[in-house]
């Protein structure tokens, strides 16, 4: 029964992570004060950046992730060396020592804060590490994390709707909803103008403030992360609709998939919507040659949805920029990307073995490589790329640790027969390479490297068992004839 439990709390982790990005300030007053401290021994002139978070986070996630540990370690379920030792998990271990390392021969290193974020760090890794082992068990359970996943999508595509139409959050602070409105700084919106306001004009109960029409964040730090969360939720959505069978099961996840599309279209964020076109035709590609059964249907719908929510929303995506035309917002936001990739590589060409130090890229005196990048980064931007973000605070060696990794659990795929659930692993971890290109969220928010440790967890657990003799399949399930 214990073990059970054991289970039973680790898939609900998996499906209802988005509501536990949650934090309190607790540890205000000792921020601050390593903060001070820093002030007076950095061997630069310290410039707090607004984008710079200098508070300690311990987010709800993170005890959730210690309270899983403990459990399975008291169980027994687990030990240490192939829990942190395996052959996908040494690698993130030893990016911890590297990462370690890198703040410690890095200008930060008399700052205590940034080995405090790398305790966030490795507390995802271990996200990794104990959804890989637990899940590899007992494959059956991957099934009843990813229905789960995809009821939580569910309400995260209410919400993020709510707050499209009603142009302001709703209130759902309990469930880590951030409180935001279209005014406020640092939020994401698109300008509004006449054409985007039609489609307001027909919603009476929105009432649009200012010039900005604000973009749908769910219950996530930020649209783009938003859009990444749902870009899994539609892989995941392949899949269920594939081996469903109760009718009601069905026909939940044929509402749900038009849905999920119309939200992703919401979040106004292009790498997502792009990772996700890439990734279906990925999905089908290798479905198709397969032989694979239900494809066409599915295709059908996917391509029906898409067209519909484009339809009603080209307007708005056309005031966004980006997607359907290449407008002045879209520039400013490449130019700007342009710019963090440039200082990416400045810094990694400076540093190339360790890196500038772990959590360094916004904090980091960048005229000290150029006098010309002075005042290059008032706001403290990251680096807009998972690669650069990883090279640059933790060089070369740190890059291939994770290179490493990504490869190790892509190849031991190659190794075993393609099913549903495979290719659908496959292609959100070919979505989250894909996203890595344009964004760091995968790697620099909490939300986001859950999103990518899970299912990289949840890729390699499968992987793992169908490698054992005793694992056996149906035609689209998963199943263990023995544990």
């Amino acid at each position: 029964m214990k073990t059970k439990t054991l289970y039973l709390l680790t898939i609900i982790f998996i499906g209802a992570f988005p509501f536990g990005n949650t934090f309190y300030k607790v540890f205000r007053g000792l921020s601050v004060s390593f903060f001070h401290t820093f002030t007076k021994t950095a061997p630069f002139a310290v410039h707090l950046p607004p984008l710079f978070e200098k508070y300690i986070h311990f987010y709800l996630t993170d005890f959730w992730i210690v309270a899983l540990l403990t459990f399975a370690f008291a169980l027994k379920e687990v030990r240490a060396k192939e829990l942190f030792l395996n052959r996908h998990s040494q690698f993130l271990t030893f990016y911890s020592l590297v990462a370690t390392f890198s703040i410690a021969f890095s200008l930060f290193a008399s700052y205590p804060y940034q080995y405090v974020t790398l305790i966030n760090l490795t507390l995802s890794f271990a996200a990794f590490h104990l959804i890989y082992h637990l899940m590899s068990k007992k494959t059956e359970w991957i099934s009843k994390a990813l229905w789960l996943f995809a009821i939580i999508a569910f309400l995260e595509c209410l919400i993020g709707t709510g707050q499209f139409l009603f142009q302001q959050c709703l209130g759902l602070s309990f469930l880590s909803e951030p409180q935001i409105t279209p005014l406020m700084d640092n939020i994401a919106t698109y300008p509004l103008n006449e054409k985007s306001r039609l489609f307001f004009d027909l919603l009476p109960w929105a009432q649009l403030k200012g010039s900005n029409i604000l973009r749908a964040y769910g219950t996530f730090d930020h649209p783009n992360i938003f859009g990444g969360y749902l870009a899994i939720a539609l892989f995941v959505t392949y899949y269920l609709i594939l081996t469903a069978k109760a009718k009601a099961q069905k026909t939940f996840l044929y509402l749900l998939l038009p849905f999920l599309i119309l939200t992703l279209f919401l979040t106004f964020s292009r790498g997502p919507l792009f990772a996700w076109i890439l990734g279906t035709i990925l999905f089908f590609s290798v479905g198709i040659c397969k032989k694979m059964e239900g494809f066409a249907k599915l295709g059908a719908i996917i391509g029906s949805a898409f067209l519909i929510a484009f339809a009603l929303l080209f307007q708005q995506l056309a005031a966004r920029g980006g997607v359907v035309n290449y407008n002045g917002i879209s520039q400013a936001s490449d130019a700007g990307r342009m710019l963090f990739y440039k200082l990416g590589l400045a810094m990694f060409f400076h540093h190339p073995f360790l890196g500038i130090g772990y959590n360094g890229f916004s904090l980091f005196p960048y005229e000290v490589l150029d006098p010309s990048f002075l005042g290059a980064n008032p706001a403290g931007a990251l680096s807009h790329s998972i690669y650069l973000q990883v090279a640059s605070e933790t060089g070369l060696i740190g890059l291939a640790l994770m290179g490493c990794f990504m490869i190790s659990i892509f190849m031991k795929s190659f190794k075993v027969k393609t099913t549903p659930l495979s290719l659908t692993f496959s292609a959100i971890l070919l979505s989250f390479l894909l996203i890595g290109v344009v964004d760091h969220f995968l790697w620099a928010y909490n939300s986001g490297r859950l999103m990518l440790f899970i299912f990289a967890g949840l890729f390699a657990a499968y992987t793992k068992a169908k490698e054992r003799p005793s694992f056996s399949h149906e035609k689209y399930g998963v199943k263990l004839s023995s544990v």
